[in-house]
């Protein structure tokens, strides 16, 4: 189970914040891409220069009753071509053609040109005026680069006067093959009806593709290729966030008389020598694979090995556990079909549950020796290779080596997707989706530079009474293929030869590979697809096995249809029914999935994976009550699965139960102390209830279990930047980008960190590149929209969050209630009610939405509205104590003082655990209403229940500071910066105090600590001049206004700049 793609974390302190906040969440070439040579390379142009390119080559088409856009591609004395998509013309209607001064001319297919398939066509016309054409591409394109779409956007009527329009945006999917039509290019440029036929052009204003699909499209599916065959559905869905275009270099192929003669020539023969071809890299890791791995034979069973190491003439092969267990007689079949006998005294293997064994051979031949992937696997999915031999369907048939493609899923997902805790035991961490056969155990998991990342081990699935998982040795029993395959990482193998101090040399590479695009990774896979569809006469667990391998394969819509055809067969059938709800929830239909494991439980009453499926099913719908009592089922049938009590703490969490949160995070821990994600999973529960240096502890812990897991590092930069420990947070930040590189979460959350710093430059640089690495990410957009926010850009925030909601509509309601949010902390209320309106139309039953829409109405005085929604929030979530605190506060806004009392001490009764919290709110919402003495009571209370709690002295100080006890201020401040000696915000906040008080000596040594902690803070510099200048030491003043003024000047922060230069001046005319 997955938590929502974003927690509204300040949910639970609207009153304890002083604003309402966002809390931030967690290249290849394209084959058909121009040469580098054809005329003169152009510059990069501004945007308002290809606009106005854009517009000089853009024509509009009318057709009949349709229309578009076109590209003047040529011009030969007076005769024009241009291209655009056929489907904007109608056929047997004149086609009217308007260039960019409005005047209007008769079009003419051009004749003798065939495109086949392609959704192209040429116009010509004639004119006696010298328009401009378009300049090809000639630079390879990559995802993640700038592009420009332009055309006319019409609405209803195609032959209604229409605007030119250009658009900014990214490529963000390229294609290893054409879809039909020719479409090749995806990018997040926002494209309408209208706009087909008009140009895509690069930085450089060069014509790189024909837009012709616009995003999410209402009908019909244009996501198949040219062969017929589809992309996995996983991919088709991310397609279908993008616009996609035809790349112009299919004129080279098609109509070479149009482009010039270099030009087709370069864009026929170029070679992409920056990548390696698909099919060519399988090959090589398939022929590295070939060398590498051994068959293991026995009396009685068989299993793979890989060659890891040599000393001398002594070969050691790693394999899995049960391969060797109980075994009289091993022999090894190396590569050249050579055998040789294992002495079973000097098997190596682990008593502590880890299915590793080391197995040794002795040979005067020379073999080749696996290299170990020795790197962290907690990226995103990525695409890997299991080799192996499987079991012979012939009795005495020597097995054929297997090379299989799949998708190895990355940390926390391999947990999610687990069938349950049994498929994480015996040292199995690696989950694929790679489809292996029994025998193929102890074979080797290759990523795609041929390193060995892994020892494949078993599969989910059900034998008999035998419960996954299943070892993949030789039986003859049948079994249901029910889930996926499952590896040890070889890390486990190294920290135990480690640990022993087991003199082995081997070759290991400790950075991971470049990571291959979505559609080179589906390329590879696909072309691994290798299934035969049963015969009509198959019984219903010869379906439910092929089904299981094309869900395996990410074609859920076809695993769908082949679980039916099992319960077709046998109506009672509770796999079945399982492994149908899997498919369903795979493609997002959760109210079906809902249905199929509710009748999978109907079936069969004690199964946990259909209680536990239907809670994620549940979850992932936002029912989050559902979720809970769904996945209490699945504990009571598994009370040992600590899996279990992770999801149940998620669902918790969706409901503001954030005490029964941590406790079940704790019971997961207890049963299994090993597993690093419960460590992480429980840091989010305390993050969520502002326990920022709990949360750390439990990273902490996550990390000392596992030094190289990416994701501890990032959750730990970002908990440390909440608690303002900037320096701290950006190491923790780097440490995961020198882990992954490619790892685009960490940019966008070290970009939020230099947000929060006011780092300006820094902050447009990471989100640059996260969005270079993952362009149709709606979470970057997201992200960056609310560090805008942080940066007081406000319609840059909105602009973005707006982007979010069309590049993935299935989070609208998470978008529109923070884009809601960013406008009512601008006062625009009304603005603000809208889009909590709108998210609400999309997820009917989301509290944020009521409880942000409620304040908003609270604010501008609309009582009945407010409570309201309130009271809707509590009916759906009567157990969260911040849905009371917040209907507190809003009742204090609307001068209810009473009833605001009343729920603050309902909150507390329901979540006594977080009464300190509590009183921290209605502390914040009395100071509001000027009750200072209130204020700084509940302040108080709260300090005494939590007197090591840094932020609580700082809030009261605040109280104190504006009530001008500017001793009191600086005693609390003092306080807290014994907690939190490397706080900047402190030392500031106890400057201003002193500053106030006359104390500028002291000011002075406060803000000499902010720079040493900020050494970029031109706040801190430009008030300690001040503060010099009240001393009359005039030269240091003006030496810190001026070190102010560069900062601000280099931070594009031309107003504070201003100010500065106005000090100097004064200053330097005393």
């Amino acid at each position: 189970m997955r938590k929502e793609q974003k927690n509204h974390r300040s949910l639970a302190l609207v009153a304890w914040m002083s604003s309402l906040l966002m809390l931030p969440m967690l290249g290849f070439y394209l084959s058909v891409s121009a040469p580098n040579a054809v005329a003169q390379q152009q510059a990069s142009q501004s945007e308002e220069q290809l606009k106005k390119l854009a517009k000089s080559i853009t024509v509009r088409i009318i057709s009949g009753d349709r229309g578009g856009s076109g590209i003047l591609l040529m011009k030969q004395g007076s005769l024009f071509t241009l291209i655009t998509n056929k489907h904007v013309l109608e056929a047997g209607k004149p086609h009217l053609i308007q260039t960019a001064d409005s005047r209007n001319y008769k079009g003419e297919v051009v004749k003798g040109v065939n495109f086949g398939n392609r959704d192209l066509v040429l116009l010509q016309f004639r004119a006696n005026v010298n328009y401009p054409v378009a300049s090809l591409g000639n630079s390879a394109l990559k995802e993640g680069d700038k592009v420009f779409a332009a055309g006319f956007p019409f609405k209803d009527n195609p032959s209604e006067a229409r605007q030119f329009d250009f658009r900014t945006g990214q490529v963000s999917i390229l294609l290893e093959k054409k879809l039909q039509g020719g479409y090749q290019i995806g990018y997040t440029n926002k494209v309408e009806k209208g706009m087909s036929g008009g140009p895509l052009l690069n930085i450089q204003g060069q014509l790189v593709g024909i837009n012709g699909i616009h995003a999410q499209p209402l009908w019909g599916n244009p996501y198949v290729y040219d062969d017929s065959t589809q992309p996995n559905d996983t991919l088709r869905q991310r397609m279908k966030s993008s616009s996609w275009g035809v790349p112009i270099q299919i004129l080279a192929q098609l109509a070479p008389q149009f482009v010039p003669a270099e030009i087709a020539q370069q864009w026929r023969t170029e070679v992409k020598a920056d990548t390696v071809p698909v099919p060519q890299l399988t090959n090589r890791v398939d022929s590295i694979a070939k060398e590498i791995t051994v068959l293991i034979d026995s009396l009685t069973d068989k299993g793979s090995g890989v060659i890891v190491a040599h000393k001398g003439n002594t070969y050691y092969v790693l394999t899995a556990g049960h391969v060797t267990r109980g075994k009289g007689q091993i022999k090894v079949f190396t590569p050249d079909g050579k055998e040789y006998p294992v002495d079973i005294s000097k098997v190596k293997t682990w008593g502590d549950g880890i299915d590793l064994a080391l197995l040794q051979f002795t040979s005067n031949e020379r073999y080749q020796v696996a290299t170990l992937g020795n790197y962290g696997l907690d990226f995103e999915d990525q695409v890997i290779f299991v080799s192996g031999f499987p079991k012979s369907k012939q009795a005495n048939v020597k097995s054929s080596r297997e090379f299989s493609a799949g998708f190895l899923f990355g940390w926390s997902r391999a947990a999610n997707h687990a069938r349950d805790d049994r498929s994480l035991s015996s040292g199995y961490e690696l989950v694929y989706t790679n489809i292996t056969a029994e025998g193929m155990s102890g074979g080797p998991v290759l990523d795609i530079e041929g390193r060995l990342i892994g020892i494949h081990t078993a599969a989910e699935a059900v034998k008999g009474e035998k419960l996954s998982p299943i070892p993949e040795k030789t039986t003859q029993k049948p079994k249901l293929e029910l889930g996926y395959s499952l590896g040890i990482p070889i890390r486990t193998f190294l920290a135990k030869i480690k640990q022993e101090n087991t003199a082995l040399n081997f070759t290991q590479k400790s950075s991971p590979p470049e990571p291959l695009t979505a559609s080179q990774q589906d390329e590879i896979v696909r072309a691994s697809l290798n299934l035969k569809q049963p015969e009509s006469s198959s019984d219903e667990i010869e379906w439910l096995n092929f089904g299981n391998k094309l869900w395996r394969l990410r074609r859920y819509e076809q695993a769908e249809q082949a679980f039916e055809k099992a319960i077709n067969i046998k109506r009672d059938f509770d796999e079945a029914w399982y492994a149908h709800g899997m498919a369903l929830i795979r493609q997002e239909k959760y109210k079906q999935a809902i249905a199929s494991f509710k009748t999978a439980i109907n079936h069969n009453q004690k199964s946990d994976q259909a209680w536990r499926q239907l809670s994620d099913a549940f979850f992932y719908s936002g029912e989050y009550e559902e979720a809970r009592k769904a996945i209490e089922k699945a504990i009571d049938l598994r009370p040992d699965d600590f899996i279990l009590y992770n999801w149940l703490a998620s669902a918790l969490n969706g409901l503001g139960r954030y005490p029964e949160a941590l406790e079940a995070g704790k019971k997961s821990i207890g049963i299994n102390p090993n597993s690093s994600e419960s460590y992480i999973r429980l840091g989010q529960t305390r993050e969520y209830l502002n326990d920022y240096s709990g949360a750390i502890d439990e990273v902490n812990k996550a990390l000392a279990l596992q030094p190289d897991l990416t994701f501890g590092y990032h959750l730990r930069g970002n908990l440390r930047s909440l608690q303002k420990e900037y320096t701290e947070a950006l190491t923790d930040l780097k440490k995961a980008i020198d882990l992954q590189p490619k790892y685009f979460a960490a940019y966008i959350t070290r970009g939020t960190v230099y947000a929060r710093m006011g780092n300006r430059q820094k902050f447009d640089e990471d989100f640059k590149q996260a969005l270079r690495l993952k362009p149709d990410s709606a979470e970057i957009y997201s992200e960056r929209g609310y560090a805008y926010s942080l940066l007081g850009e406000t319609q840059k925030a909105i602009d973005d969050y707006t982007q979010a909601i069309r590049l993935s509509p299935q989070f609208a309601y998470q978008f529109y209630t923070e884009r809601g949010i960013v406008r009512s902390t601008k006062e625009d209320h009304q603005g603000a009610i809208n889009d909590y309106t709108e998210a609400l139309k999309s997820r009917p039953t989301y509290v944020p939405a009521y409880m942000y829409r409620g304040y908003a109405y609270a604010k501008i005085g609309k009582r009945q509205e407010s409570i309201r929604d309130f009271d809707k929030a509590v009916s759906l979530q009567p157990q969260n104590a911040w849905v009371y605190t917040n209907r507190g506060y809003a009742r204090f806004v609307l001068k209810d003082n009473k009833g605001g009392m009343e729920d603050y001490n309902t909150a507390i009764k329901i979540a006594p655990d977080l009464t300190h919290l509590i009183y921290a709110a209605r502390a914040y919402a009395r100071k509001e209403q000027k009750d200072y003495e209130g204020a700084i009571e509940d302040y108080s209370q709260a300090i005494k229940l939590k007197p090591n709690n840094a932020e609580l002295y700082q809030k009261r100080a605040s109280v104190r500071s504006e009530q001008k006890d500017y001793e009191g201020a600086i005693e609390d401040y003092s306080q807290a910066i014994k907690l939190k000696p490397n706080n900047a915000e402190l030392y500031s906040n106890r400057a201003y105090a002193r500053y106030e008080q006359e104390d500028y000596q002291g000011a002075i040594e406060d803000y000499s600590q902010v720079i040493k902690l900020k050494p970029d803070d031109g706040y801190a510099y430009g008030f300690r001049g001040l503060a010099y200048r009240e001393l009359k030491n005039k030269q240091n003043a003006i030496n810190d206004l001026q070190k102010a003024a560069q900062i601000f000047r280099e931070g594009n922060n031309m107003k504070s700049y201003n100010s500065a230069q106005d000090a100097i001046r004064r200053l330097q005319q005393q």
